[in-house]
């Protein structure tokens, strides 16, 4: 999946209606993402909080942005996303509008809205038209598709914007169990030092099997999972920042190199050395 999400143009639409079950584990994007509910309902795990999303959610995610998704009542849903790159994006807007300005409030935890039915048939219309323009082969393509991104992502900005003084209660209800909460912050809190299970449920006070019992329950994931993930996020921002392939492997808690260049290349497609190449060339753009 990191490999085809690599491939993918600067701005790519998935529409997909399905009725069966899902389960997504943690996981993080390179490029950023627009996750709209059309139909149906999920639970979408985004950091430390579980949302109820109901059709005309819509949900932000950068790429150190950690979620998870599933299918609550293993019902039939459709979703529509829009990945693009925000190199790219950032380009497009100008000294008076940024057009990235809506994933500001990933940081603040309320990046989340319901829109109405009409701003859902504009955003549709918009994400069904760049779909379309992925299999014309005319010159001008790529100039129709950046027009298309750029009004999607002023509207996006409009719809946030709207509900700026109103954003928590325009969100979908949270379903997060508390009981999680102190297993994330714990892991959040050491992430460079060991956290294999033994040493969780030292530091917790708490039973293997209990901590291994209150993720699955609550999260339908591991806790080595929900690590490495995070693990994963802090190297490439490391590696991002300049931080050398050693370095980002010590200070994002992997200490055995030949592992995390292992992992790093499963998660992204890429080895950690070509990821900091690619990422310091794209932020040139």
């Amino acid at each position: 999946m990191a490999q085809r999400e690599r491939n993918l143009p600067f701005v790519h639409v998935s529409r997909v209606r399905s009725h069966l079950p899902y389960n997504a584990d943690f996981h993080l994007h390179e490029n950023y993402e627009i996750y709209l509910l059309i139909d149906g309902q999920l639970d979408y795990f985004v950091e430390h909080t579980c949302y109820r999303l109901t059709p005309g959610s819509l949900i932000l995610f950068d790429d150190k942005t950690i979620h998870k998704c599933s299918n609550a009542l293993d019902t039939a849903y459709e979703r529509a996303t829009v990945h693009f790159n925000p190199y790219i994006a950032r380009g497009l807007g100008t000294d008076k509008t940024d057009l990235l300005a809506c994933f500001q409030t990933i940081a603040q935890r309320t990046n989340i809205v319901q829109l109405t039915p009409a701003e859902i048939e504009e955003y549709l219309a918009l994400a069904d038209r760049i779909l379309r323009l992925r299999f014309d082969r005319r010159n001008g393509t790529d100039v129709l598709q950046r027009a298309c991104l750029m009004e999607l992502l002023v509207l996006v900005n409009r719809c946030f914007s709207a509900r700026k003084s109103t954003a928590q209660a325009s969100q979908p209800a949270k379903v997060t169990v508390s009981r999680l909460r102190p297993l994330l912050d714990y892991i959040d809190n050491h992430l460079t030092e060991d956290l294999s299970l033994d040493a969780l449920a030292q530091g917790l006070s708490m039973s293997k099997s209990n901590i291994s019992h209150i993720f699955k329950e609550e999260t339908g994931s591991t806790p080595s999972r929900y690590i490495t993930t995070r693990r994963i996020a802090l190297a490439k921002h490391l590696l991002r920042s300049g931080c050398t392939v050693t370095e980002a492997c010590m200070q994002s808690g992997f200490n055995d190199y030949a592992n995390f260049i292992r992992v790093f290349k499963t998660a992204t497609g890429v080895s950690p050395g070509q990821y900091k190449k690619d990422a310091l060339s794209a932020q040139e753009l």
